[in-house]
């Protein structure tokens, strides 16, 4: 009876994660992070993407990097594989969504490895997808603009570079 119950409540809770504020989810991983165990982290950690994640934080990756400055010292690394990738959309089973990624987006969580440094990034989509003599400001802040929402849907953290 009470793993029956278990089961039903478990069900339930997945069919809500989609509509769940990321700010929500967010502080039910942070609290696993810490040790605490509550049913929803419990249940989150399960995610690929969200247990990729809480690894990740535990190795001391950030969530966000504001300043262009830290764009030197921080490698970005995405919290899927590639490989789950397919025609340039990822699905995300336990959020039930599709993400298409464009083909610039797409050159950039490929390089959001863990091992290209974001000056790196920076210069070879330079290269590739803006006019010579575009502005690397312009470029920086495109990029991380982009990985920092990235970062907000749990899908991209930053490593300090050594």
């Amino acid at each position: 009876m009470k793993n029956e119950f278990t089961d039903i409540v478990n069900k339930t809770m997945i069919k809500l994660i989609p509509n769940l504020p990321n700010e929500i989810i967010k502080r039910q991983l942070e609290s696993t992070f810490l040790g605490l165990v509550t049913n929803w982290g419990t249940l989150l950690i399960k995610d690929k993407i969200y247990s990729r994640w809480m690894q990740l934080r535990r190795s001391g990756c950030q969530s966000s990097i504001t300043s262009v400055d830290d764009q030197n010292i921080f490698i970005p690394i995405r919290t899927f594989q590639i490989d789950l990738v397919i025609d340039s959309v990822l699905f995300w089973e336990s959020r039930q969504v599709w993400i298409t990624f464009s083909e610039f987006e797409f050159f950039l969580i490929e390089h959001a490895s863990g091992k290209t440094t974001m000056e790196e990034i920076i210069q070879m989509a330079g290269n590739v997808y803006f006019s010579p003599g575009t502005d690397l400001s312009v470029i920086r802040n495109k990029i991380l603009n982009y990985y920092n929402e990235l970062a907000g849907e749990f899908l991209l953290l930053y490593k300090r570079f050594c």
